[in-house]
């Protein structure tokens, strides 16, 4: 079935438009060696040419998302070359590089954060790209690592890293609607609206999505309908003392969620039924960041955030099951010199509430000097 789209954008802030033009003109007149020096921050943590970054990196620019017509971050994935993203269904999505990419949990090796939050499920510790969005228009770029980055963020970015790097919210601001329709997305809306107050801007924004159950090639109906409801907020403060500020957060659910699953049949030995299970999913986040200087000489940034997330199996046999948790990380970066920098991270600081038949999540943390000559 042919996939028709129909979209509807209108934006309030022409000031927002014109600086956007303006940006684009200026890209256009770049010559070839000066974008290669365009900053980026996922190598090494901090800022850095993209010419000197030593590593397979590429970066999807917010214009290459517009032109694209990509509504979702991991459709955006689609344009970097190398990388493997494939629709299992509305709520299953597989995006890997190298070639590990066989089913949700083999390709777990690709660590994903946005805006500096680690954003994979710590309870099956994959991405579930079914909780994971943002506005797509508030994306100043996507830079991906196809290839190892354990040193800098950990076991889980053995495969790579997908950092998802949002505007400040004084670049935001004004009214944005973006509503539209086809097939299979019936239907998706965006509100977002932002604001200047002296030293402080802000942001608040809506958005809904309702998807149609897909097929298979051979015509079988998945039965996986899938609505999202989000909602979310970003304060900037602007430098006081050198300091400046971030409160971010959002919160998600999903009315509907359909699964078509497997189930046994109570009392009768290897024998199963399918059943259309609506699940209920729900979490959020909250993060703070507070910044003086980081990347010059003696600069520092302070960095915390809480996740919750819950998936309750209400019509599953024999039993409803839940998978649920909340955990505390907070990490501190020093600039002691230009060429030496220093991190303490601490993960699940506080002791996570799980109600899951998979593991406990561990406490943890590590520390790392990184001198650059």
């Amino acid at each position: 079935m042919p996939h028709l789209a129909a979209l509807l954008v209108v934006s309030a802030s022409s000031l927002f438009a014109e600086s956007r033009s303006g940006e684009d003109r200026r890209l256009e007149e770049l010559s070839l060696e000066r974008l290669m020096r365009v900053e980026v921050t996922t190598v090494v943590g901090s800022e850095q040419e993209h010419l000197h970054s030593p590593a397979a990196l590429y970066v999807i620019t917010d214009e290459d998302i517009r032109r694209s017509g990509h509504r979702t971050l991991d459709e955006a994935l689609r344009l970097v070359p190398g990388m493997f993203v494939a629709e299992v269904n509305n709520w299953t999505t597989i995006a890997g590089a190298r070639g590990l990419v066989g089913s949700i949990l083999t390709a777990n090796r690709m660590l994903v954060l946005v805006d500096g939050r680690v954003v994979y499920d710590p309870l099956l510790n994959v991405t579930l790209w079914d909780a994971v969005d943002v506005v797509i228009e508030d994306v100043e770029r996507i830079e991906v690592i196809r290839g190892p980055g354990p040193t800098l963020w950990g076991v889980n970015a053995l495969n790579g890293v997908v950092n998802v790097i949002t505007r400040s919210a004084g670049e935001t601001t004004g009214l944005l609607a973006v509503a539209g329709g086809g097939d299979p997305l019936e239907a998706f809306a965006t509100v977002r609206y932002g604001q200047q107050l002296r030293r402080t801007a802000y942001r608040v924004w809506a958005k809904v999505s309702d998807e149609d159950s897909l097929e298979t090639s051979s015509g079988v109906d998945l039965r996986d309908e899938l609505t999202r409801l989000r909602g979310g907020f970003r304060l900037d403060g602007g430098e006081v003392g050198g300091r400046t500020w971030t409160l971010q957060g959002n919160a998600y659910t999903h009315p509907t969620h359909r699964i078509l699953a497997r189930q046994p049949v109570p009392g009768q030995h290897l024998q199963f039924e399918e059943v259309v299970a609506d699940d209920e999913v729900d979490g959020g986040h909250l993060r703070f960041r507070l910044d003086r200087g980081r990347g010059e000489r003696e600069g520092w940034q302070l960095q915390t955030y809480q996740l919750h997330g819950a998936l309750y199996h209400v019509d599953r046999l024999p039993q409803p099951d839940i998978d649920s948790y909340q955990r505390l990380d907070l990490g501190v970066t020093w600039t002691l010199r230009d060429d030496l920098e220093l991190a303490l991270w601490g993960r699940n600081l506080i002791d996570p509430h799980v109600e899951s038949g998979a593991a406990e999540i561990p406490r943890g943390g590590y520390a790392m000097v990184r001198i650059d000559l």
